[in-house]
């Protein structure tokens, strides 16, 4: 099988790129650095470092830390998909 994980937040996804190469998983894991919606474009995210509870919109308020406001690309699964010749399931 074979793995593709969307992540916006930089910081989280450097630790997920790390676990990928420390495991030698890198020919069935890939990881795309953008948010998934109903449309490609960008969109306002608020990242807190590597924390999972990073999230597109408003800074979530169950965040200890304080988040930074960044633009990150986003794509529609379905034409993101197709255009890399991946059929899910």
């Amino acid at each position: 099988g074979r793995v593709v994980a969307f992540e916006p937040n930089p910081g989280a996804r450097a630790v997920l790129e790390t676990h990928i190469r420390l495991n030698d998983l890198g020919g069935v894991a890939r990881v795309v650095p953008a948010a998934v919606g109903a449309a490609a474009g960008e969109v306002a995210f608020s990242a807190a470092g590597a924390d999972g509870m990073s999230r597109v919109g408003s800074p979530n308020p169950g965040l200890g830390a304080p988040s930074e406001r960044i633009t990150v690309p986003l794509v529609a699964l379905g034409a993101w998909c197709r255009d890399n010749a991946v059929t899910p399931d």
